[in-house]
């Protein structure tokens, strides 16, 4: 674990690399995690040019790293921002990324490279990921062609409302400003005890490398409300139980691609066993209408 400057040091950079579009939110999370103690690696995709920056960043905080001996080309693109990719051992342009393993052991980043390389994900391999492996044999449900969208998959459960802490918000980097306090997988559902525990737990270790205004505003942004509705989706703060809005509010993204927004909220009511949304100028329930969905993180 670094002592207090070089954590403050670590946490800057990894903020710089997140403003040249090197990586995520939810890679420093991962990667502070590494520095912590309580992760074993990170897998990194980057794209060729960003390879001198990345390697830069790795060498200045004393981690190891290998690249994959495969590239990746995008399979499939969603309106949730997220990309699909397949691998391949050769890429005919410029349009490929490629995957780093870090970490502070040699021997880890053979072990994983050598995972990848041959797929051979063993029940004993899983636990390397430092992912809950109830999630990990779950992560078929985002890659099948016909559930390729991992939001539907957490919220198409028989409970059309639920409320969840807000550790649980795996929602939270798809909408602005994208933080999160969860490692970059898939959970298999929002109210897995593994998931939660680990997130909760990154988000404790967060107050070892940032000030107590960066912990309130990550906190502020993950008390939030989900909502779901004909495929179009919606990310507000939580701050009471009705919301009564001055204008009409769009959606942040469209589940499918699609021209143009339908729907459009008016207000929001919650209640402990039901969520009323007024969608379009029209009050609608979730006890009464199965295609709208409500998750509500406090």
């Amino acid at each position: 674990m670094a002592n207090s400057s070089k954590k403050k040091l670590l946490w800057k950079y990894l903020l710089h690399l997140v403003k040249i579009e090197c990586i995520e939110f939810k890679n420093i999370i991962e990667i502070l995690a590494l520095d912590y103690g309580s992760k074993k690696f990170v897998r990194l995709v980057i794209k060729p040019e960003k390879k001198k920056i990345i390697e830069d960043f790795i060498e200045a905080f004393d981690f190891y790293y290998r690249y994959a001996e495969h590239f990746l080309v995008d399979k499939i693109n969603n309106s949730t921002m997220d990309t699909f990719q397949i691998k391949v051992k050769s890429v005919e342009n410029e349009n490929y990324s490629i995957p780093i393993y870090i970490s502070k052991n040699k021997a880890i980043i053979k072990k994983i490279k050598h995972i990848e390389e041959n797929e051979s994900f063993s029940d004993l391999e899983q636990n390397i990921f430092d992912y809950p492996e109830c999630c990990t044999r779950n992560y078929v449900l985002s890659t099948e062609k016909d559930k390729i969208n991992w939001i539907k998959n957490l919220l198409n459960n028989k409970h059309n409302y639920n409320r969840h802490s807000f550790y649980s918000n795996r929602f939270s980097s798809l909408a602005s400003p994208y933080l999160s306090c969860h490692f970059d997988f898939f959970p298999c559902c929002l109210s897995c005890k593994k998931y939660n525990k680990q997130s909760q737990d990154n988000f404790k270790m967060l107050s070892s490398y940032v000030d107590k205004s960066f912990i309130n505003l990550l906190k502020q942004h993950l008390k939030a409300i989900v909502i779901e509705y004909k495929e179009h989706f919606w990310y507000f703060s939580f701050t009471r139980n009705i919301i009564k809005f001055e204008k009409k509010m769009f959606p942040i993204f469209l589940l499918r691609r699609r021209k143009n927004y339908k729907y459009f909220i008016n207000n929001i009511k919650l209640d402990e066993k039901f969520a009323e949304v007024t969608i379009n100028d029209q009050a609608i329930n979730t006890q009464l209408d199965n295609l709208l969905k409500v998750r509500v993180f406090k």
